[in-house]
């Protein structure tokens, strides 16, 4: 631990003072605090069989209680289809529609919300942070259930982060190291019901360029390895599976009227698999008690 703390407050010693092009990361003094809304689309298109798209739709608010601590809520909003010839604009159809003989199906609903807190780590330092989640789920019948698909997990999440970001004049290195614990149910201490829950360990790197006070460009590079435990209902115990993926991605961000800022981001998803998939992405945040630029 001592020799992480070393590393983390040398890279914000040599961190020079500019502007953060990665604001929402930081801990926001009393007063301070930001709106966003993003929408997140996943598309994944196998060699053979039906296409599967996810659309999430979130709402969040950081609020800084303190110049140590904020706390935040985010709700989440998610469209699933299972069918042929699927478009990223099949997401905005906002349809419902029973499983059929081979598995298709259309559903959209309220998935969640989520507990935000976060936290400095290392006394003053502004380059690093600490975020936790808790997410909870809106129901017990969001995953596939009679003749409904899946839409979302039904235990809790679990997610906590490291932020830390590196500014050297134009250039900025952000990073993102985290654990994340996903379908967190009683089931799972129950040897008589089936379960399964996943744990992953997210690991983002993101370098990019602020050209100017009002453009910033940047790469994605996304590695998730993790591990998935699964009990079916003739087995008493958990098996455990090991998994990885991982993703690769351009994104870019517009400030403008000192407080907003507008992002979009592209990216392919395990792009050495069978199976074709790509994310497309796009958000607004608006910022209280701070100019960005």
């Amino acid at each position: 631990m001592r020799v992480f703390n070393s590393f983390c407050f040398f890279i914000c010693l040599y961190s020079l003072t500019g502007q953060n092009a990665n604001p929402s990361f930081m801990v926001y003094d009393r007063g301070q605090s930001d709106v966003r809304f993003f929408t997140n689309t996943y598309l994944e298109k196998p060699e053979s069989g039906p296409d599967y798209l996810f659309h999430t739709l979130f709402a969040d608010v950081m609020a800084g209680t303190s110049g140590r601590v904020n706390v935040g809520l985010r709700m989440r909003y998610r469209t699933v289809l299972r069918g042929e010839g699927l478009g990223p604009a099949d997401a905005w159809t906002f349809q419902n529609k029973d499983l059929d003989s081979v598995g298709n199906y259309k559903r959209h609903g309220l998935a969640g919300a989520e507990i935000l807190i976060r936290h400095n780590l290392l006394g003053s330092l502004n380059c690093l942070s600490m975020q936790h989640s808790l997410g909870v789920p809106a129901g017990n019948q969001l995953q596939q259930h009679l003749n409904k698909g899946f839409l979302d997990w039904d235990g809790l999440t679990w997610h906590s982060q490291l932020f830390l970001n590196y500014i050297a004049g134009k250039f900025q290195l952000f990073s993102d190291l985290g654990i994340r614990f996903e379908n967190i149910h009683r089931r799972i201490l129950d040897k008589n019901k089936p379960a399964y829950f996943t744990i992953s360990y997210p690991c983002s790197v993101l370098p990019g360029i602020l050209p100017n006070p009002r453009h910033y460009f940047y790469a994605l590079i996304q590695l998730i390895p993790g591990h998935s435990f699964q009990r079916n209902g003739s087995d008493r115990s958990l098996s455990p599976d090991f998994n990885f993926q991982h993703q690769w991605g351009m994104g870019y961000k517009f400030f403008f009227g000192k407080r907003w800022e507008l992002e979009a981001i592209g990216s392919l998803f395990n792009p050495d698999a069978d199976n074709r998939a790509y994310t497309l992405n796009l958000g607004i945040r608006h910022y209280w008690g701070r100019v960005l630029y």
